[in-house]
């Protein structure tokens, strides 16, 4: 199980960028005001959670599993925070349905 979960954040982390690749928009999810905010939710959704699970004998330490899976989850939750709250720019008056180009 450990594994799957450890493959799954290498396979998340690489859609990420890669997708941002593809689309032309890598350069530009590292710069600008929201740049640091985007490596710490990188950091902290996949590329420590897979430094910290990456063996199966840290895995099976309960400490560096709970930060792992700890960082995994804030990782999601700062995902979330940045893209609903800080990188939506709405337009328009209430309840702003549109978002501005």
């Amino acid at each position: 199980m450990g594994q799957i979960c450890l493959w799954a954040l290498a396979v998340y982390v690489g859609f990420r960028l890669g997708d941002m690749a593809l689309r032309g928009q890598l350069s530009g999810a590292f710069s600008g005001r929201l740049g640091g905010l985007f490596v710490t939710e990188l950091l902290l959704d996949g590329i420590v959670p897979i430094v910290l699970l990456g063996s199966a004998s840290s895995r099976a330490r309960t400490t560096r599993l709970f930060w792992g899976a700890l960082l995994t989850t804030l990782g999601v939750v700062l995902n979330r925070v940045n893209v609903v709250l800080l990188a939506v720019d709405l337009k328009g008056p209430m309840p702003q349905i549109a978002p501005a180009s």
